[in-house]
């Protein structure tokens, strides 16, 4: 087998490919990309058992069809160097021998035999349905983050997609804080829901494409196939029965404080500072005159406190928080304004932004406060 490859081409989607690979497996043979040539095209894959993700390249003055698999590293940093060119990749298909040639050089090394290379799952009584990438791009920015790594809880260890006739949602928690994004538009004629893998979640945000087009989604009960321009990636879904989101959204919230998000922040960022590392502990003093944010180290005499002008209608409040999550929450909200809405001061408290294209939901849970 032989055939001829752009250089900066084929290095730019090993590249990407490669973030699927682990850099430590159990069964040597997902150390290695799957090369398959098919005419005028190269196909290469990548798979870590849980997700597999495949692309293809056109190529010129091919000499035959096959398989075999490189290891992904070696041929990685191999191309890494090499100038925009092309490139001639010859494949001895009796050892396994791979020749790449190219200006002035000649790498050599040895693959290995295609046929120990896992197969993609199988889809069973399939649905379907297609979303704009940018939108699907800004429904895992804004929840991902919120997601667990908790090993006794592994449901929470990604991001649940529920699909509705007029609507698909994005949930994520780690049992603190959780994220609701939703998209009211029809994808689905019926209810089904699954969970993304955090790390099939991070790579299918990083190959979605800049520019806007649609992304057709194919699951059943075990496996999704999220299917681009570029790329394929197929995937196995997180077992289990995700928390009802629903019924811990507070539904009575009497106390709501409208604020600048970018103020919020930067007085948070301040104050935070001088919190108790062992709670990071910051609270939030809700009156008619504004919000004032403290903290304090006891144990090292240090302690902050601002204030922060905001439209607040409710009873005076106090209320703390771990500072760490705040900031998170408040990070990945993509809106100028929020509104806090709360009801006491041990039930959990929502974050609004006031404008964005996705309606979001943001909820975090209190720390006890002592005197």
């Amino acid at each position: 087998m032989k055939f001829v490859i752009n250089s900066k081409q084929l290095y730019d989607k090993l590249q990407k490919l490669g973030k699927v690979i682990n850099s430590k497996n159990t069964l040597p043979i997902l150390d290695n990309f799957l090369f398959i040539i098919s005419g005028l095209r190269l196909k290469i894959v990548a798979t870590d058992i849980e997700t597999r993700v495949g692309t293809e390249i056109e190529i010129s003055e091919v000499d035959g069809d096959g398989k075999i698999a490189i290891n992904a590293q070696q041929i990685a940093n191999a191309l890494k160097d090499i100038p925009n060119q092309p490139i001639t990749i010859e494949i001895n298909p009796l050892n396994y021998e791979i020749s790449i040639s190219y200006e002035n050089g000649k790498f050599l090394f040895i693959g290995v035999n295609p046929k120990e290379y896992p197969d993609p799952r199988k889809l069973k009584d399939e649905l379907s349905f297609s979303i704009e990438s940018d939108v699907l791009s800004s429904c895992i920015e804004a929840t991902l983050f919120a997601s667990a790594s908790d090993e006794l809880r592994p449901i929470l260890n990604g991001v649940l997609l529920d699909i509705t006739p007029d609507s698909l949602t994005f949930v994520a928690t780690d049992g603190h804080k959780m994220i609701k994004v939703q998209s009211n538009q029809e994808y689905l004629q019926q209810r089904s829901s699954f969970v993304l893998v955090q790390k099939t979640a991070r790579i299918l945000q990083g190959l979605l494409p800049k520019k806007n087009e649609p992304i057709s989604v194919m699951f059943d009960l075990n496996t999704g196939v999220f299917k681009m321009l570029d790329f394929i990636i197929t995937c196995r879904f997180v077992e289990g029965r995700f928390p009802n989101y629903e019924s811990v959204i507070p539904k009575e919230n009497r106390n709501v404080a409208k604020v600048s998000k970018d103020q919020l922040l930067a007085v948070l960022k301040r104050v935070s500072v001088f919190s108790n590392p062992a709670n990071n502990l910051v609270k939030l003093d809700f009156s008619s005159n504004g919000v004032i944010a403290s903290s304090q180290d006891i144990d090292f005499s240090t302690s902050a406190e601002e204030m922060l002008p905001c439209e607040y209608d409710g009873e005076s409040l106090v209320i703390g928080f771990k500072a760490s999550f705040l900031l998170e929450i408040l990070s990945h909200l993509q809106s100028d304004d929020i509104a806090i809405k709360m009801s006491t001061a041990d039930k959990a408290t929502l974050i609004v932004p006031s404008s964005t294209n996705i309606s979001t939901t943001s909820l975090i849970m209190p720390l006890m406060l002592t005197d």
